[in-house]
């Protein structure tokens, strides 16, 4: 009876540690949005195709617009889009800096005719401050009365949360694995 209740005691133990630390780690990203840069980081948007485009009067070239989340570009903080046609091997055709003076959810670039085969990039680069990319919104005008778009959201790198809260998922299945296969359950052998 001693031994079933060491095992059940440790098993009890194991899981409230799992938990709490699985409780700590969704309350440090809950509030994180989108992809978080630092100063010296850089962010790739690309797109590779459009969903949909419409008739409109003047349409622009080329655009390029980033929003923010909860980390806005504040003042202090300075920031780099560029337009790529297809790679990073290609030159920008278009470059703008960012230095607000209040803070700002949002900014754009006007590109000249550019992207008429429906895909290309941006390269955003954080140079002093910090920021959330919440979305990026391109536009590609084939010609001035048509205006073709798409909205691109970038897919954040995995936390060490998450990657711990996944690793310690993959070993609770293989531990249930193995006691299935036992035949032992969380019932340890007893000693008479």
């Amino acid at each position: 009876m001693l031994d079933f209740q060491i095992v059940y005691t440790e098993t009890i133990m194991k899981t409230i540690t799992f938990i709490s630390t699985l409780a700590f780690c969704a309350s440090l990203t809950a509030t994180a949005q989108g992809v978080h840069l630092n100063a010296g980081e850089s962010l790739l948007i690309s797109f590779n195709s459009v969903s949909g485009c419409s008739f409109t009067q003047l349409a622009p070239p080329s655009y390029a617009g980033v929003a923010f989340g909860i980390d806005l570009l504040a003042p202090g903080d300075s920031l780099r889009l560029e337009m790529f046609e297809n790679s990073l091997n290609d030159s920008p055709f278009a470059t703008q800096l960012y230095s607000p003076a209040a803070p700002v959810s949002f900014v754009e670039i006007y590109g000249p005719m550019a992207w008429l085969d429906y895909q290309g990039l941006i390269r955003i680069s954080m140079l002093s401050g910090s920021v959330d990319v919440n979305f990026a919104h391109f536009i590609v005008g084939p010609n001035v009365n048509t205006f073709c778009d798409t909205i691109i959201h970038p897919v954040p790198e995995p936390s060490v949360c998450a990657l711990m809260a996944l690793g310690g998922g993959l070993a609770a299945i293989v531990r249930i694995c193995r006691r299935r296969r036992s035949g032992n359950g969380f019932i340890a052998s007893q000693k008479h």
